[in-house]
């Protein structure tokens, strides 16, 4: 199913229970706590913490957002479902007297709308919601592909201690070398209060996308085929790894959507995460394009590419921001310039590199460790360096190799034993 099907397909369902679909908003937000929207809950945040009463306490996103959490940024690119933009859907019933209600919309929207095949969808239940297990098993749920974790595990909160709280069913479908989460569902409580009365979902569409599309991750679906084309050209000589390709096109995917929205480059706050984003997509593609700009030249693949997902945006949009990303690269790669120039300075003094040398050229003058160690190869200078390896967690979607010698539900509990 394409995006756009699978967001109408969500809302045709949510229509059938009373809620009212509410409209899409910008990525930037004047919520305090966050620097852009992160989530569909930013949207009806107030009516969680009791500021507002919904005229309608059923009600429907559909919510582009970006997540820039470390944690992310480091898998991206190298798991399989890893993204910093996506599009969320979420329903939220308020003052709900039918708690089973959430899930029967859930398992609707999987086996009805989606055609997902129960027998190959798990369910990662708190020992607390364990009463929900039969409500999910009349959806044709095998009785083994239930996971029940301690209570310590999939708790939620909103804000401060006394805020919003809740606990996470969430579902899982197995699919080629990887574990793609479909969805979740959080029977919350309001500000202050401990009985649970909000009904809480989300999907990631960019996930549901890659389990109907039936591929193996996101980068062989079309949500990124014309930027990865269009890189490939570039690199007809295979001298970036996927792993660095996926990474820029998909850190550039949400830099661009969130530029379109009004966010501007900057030294301070959400202006500078999004100018670390740029420097980072650049070193990635360093081996292959040096000093030289190429990210600009993506911009209207990557334009392409969120229309795909249903965003479409004025020519006059478009032609800015790439004149904004080439600003912006031309300046990094200005400071980049400098700073090899020093090294190229001193590397007739150089027989060793430590990799306390590394992070001090980082630090100091600029110099990234990777744009140094390729110098410093070129140069035939020895490095004690140990580059530092994907993250010693168990990996949700690994694209390149199954997880072995452990079944489904013993993966699933390794995943959210946290």
């Amino acid at each position: 199913m394409k995006p756009l099907e699978i967001r109408q397909a969500f809302s045709d369902l949510l229509k059938e229970y009373n809620a009212e679909i509410l409209e899409e908003k910008s990525l930037l937000t004047d919520d305090p706590e966050v620097l852009y929207r992160i989530s569909t809950a930013i949207n009806v945040k107030d009516y969680f913490l009791r500021i507002k009463e919904p005229a309608n306490k059923r009600m429907a996103v559909m919510q582009r957002c970006v997540r820039a959490k470390k944690e992310i940024l480091k898998i991206i690119g190298k798991e399989g479902v890893a993204t910093l933009f996506n599009t969320m859907m979420s329903y939220f019933f308020f003052d709900e007297p039918n708690e089973n209600i959430g899930i029967e919309v859930m398992m609707r929207f999987f086996t009805e709308k989606l055609n997902l095949k129960a027998s190959n969808i798990y369910c990662v239940v708190n020992e607390k919601n364990r009463y929900l297990i039969p409500v999910v098993s009349k959806f044709r749920i095998p009785d083994n592909n239930f996971v029940i974790m301690p209570e310590h595990c999939l708790k939620w909160s909103m804000g401060s201690d006394d805020g919003p709280t809740g606990i996470y069913v969430r579902f899982f479908i197995k699919n080629f070398t990887g574990l793609v989460p479909i969805g979740s569902i959080n029977n919350a409580n309001y500000y202050n209060d401990k009985q649970p009365k909000i009904i809480d979902s989300s999907f990631i569409v960019d996930m549901l996308t890659v389990v109907t599309e039936n591929k193996p991750h996101l980068y062989e679906t079309k949500l990124f085929k014309e930027s990865l084309s269009v890189l490939n050209k570039f690199d007809i000589d295979n001298i970036l790894d996927d792993s660095d390709k996926f990474f820029i096109v998909n850190i550039l995917r949400g830099t661009i959507a969130t530029l379109s929205d009004g966010a501007k480059i900057s030294s301070k706050n959400e202006g500078y995460i999004i100018r670390k984003f740029i420097r980072e997509a650049v070193l990635k593609g360093y081996a292959l394009f040096g000093l030289h700009p190429f990210l600009y030249e993506l911009t209207d693949s990557i334009y392409t590419d969120l229309e795909y997902l249903g965003y479409s945006y004025s020519q006059v949009v478009k032609d800015s921001i790439k004149q904004e990303i080439l600003n912006e690269e031309n300046l990094y790669l200005a400071t980049l310039k400098k700073s090899l120039a020093w090294l190229n300075r001193k590397i007739g003094s150089l027989n060793e590199v430590s990799e306390n040398n590394l992070n001090e050229w980082n630090d100091s003058r600029g110099l990234p460790v990777e744009v140094a160690l390729k110098v410093l190869k070129e140069n035939n200078i020895k490095v004690d360096y140990k580059k530092p390896e994907f993250p010693n967690v168990i990996p949700m979607y690994p694209m390149k190799e199954t997880v072995k010698d452990i079944t489904i539900q013993e993966w699933l509990y390794k995943l959210h034993d946290k």
